[in-house]
């Protein structure tokens, strides 16, 4: 890791094994996972001679991995194996591609020096002094919002997170239904790095609210930084 060698690791997967001659060797058939280094770091340049001896299956390095798996793993792959090199974003089960897939005989027995560069939110991986991936971290949207319809009480719910550390304006844009101009909110904002403690448990609590917009024009509505916000329309019969 920028020249420097590695000399520690947390297992998560299959076994490790440190032979007489100072290389890392995986575990015969089996899934092997060694998590090292920080998982929050941007700016570094990792280098690895790998070889593998047997089987077919590929071999992954992940950076800005979180170490869990199943649904709350998030991970950024570059992959060899399966005749391509890919890069991707693993979120969960969602696997989102960061650039396609290229070409690549990976065989047995065959040494290769694999480097990987992290500048910021750009990556570049490279195999025998080859570039085969590059890509970059995809912007994570300003506002993401769920809608959901409770047929039975006749309810429209609009349910946003406001991910920046600045107010939001934006239009909300209802289409194929009929609401009503009045709407209730529930509403969670506050510092990133704030929380409750025992001495002041009430720093950050919802706010509830009732909005009425004007007819006939956009309803537009601001959403605060940082922020988790509940509308609740009543649908027109």
């Amino acid at each position: 890791m920028n020249g420097k060698p590695i000399r520690e690791g947390r297992t998560i997967g299959g076994g490790w094994d440190i032979p007489a001659t100072g290389n890392l060797q995986a575990t015969p058939n089996q899934w092997n996972y060694i998590l090292i280094g920080d998982s929050s770091a941007t700016d570094y340049r990792f280098e690895a001679r790998i070889k593998r001896v047997k089987g077919g299956e590929p071999i992954q390095f992940r950076m800005r991995n979180n170490g869990l798996q199943g649904e709350q793993q998030d991970y950024i792959c570059f992959m060899i194996g399966n005749g391509k090199a890919s890069f991707f974003h693993q979120s969960g089960n969602v696997t989102d591609s960061l650039s396609a897939s290229s070409g690549f005989p990976f065989l047995n027995n065959t040494p290769y020096d694999v480097r990987i560069e992290c500048l910021k939110d750009s990556i570049f991986c490279y195999v025998d002094g080859a570039l085969v991936q590059k890509g970059g971290m995809r912007a994570y949207p300003s506002l993401s919002s769920v809608a959901t319809i409770d047929h039975t009480q006749g309810y429209l719910y609009l349910k946003v997170v406001n991910t920046t550390q600045h107010e939001e304006k934006t239009e909300l844009d209802i289409q194929g239904i009929s609401v009503d101009n009045k709407v209730e909110i529930i509403e969670l904002a506050g510092e990133m790095e704030s929380s409750n403690t025992f001495d002041r448990p009430d720093r950050i609590k919802p706010q509830e609210k009732e909005v009425s917009f004007m007819m006939g024009i956009p309803k537009i509505y601001k959403f605060p930084p940082s922020s988790i916000t509940i509308l609740k329309f009543k649908i027109n019969t």
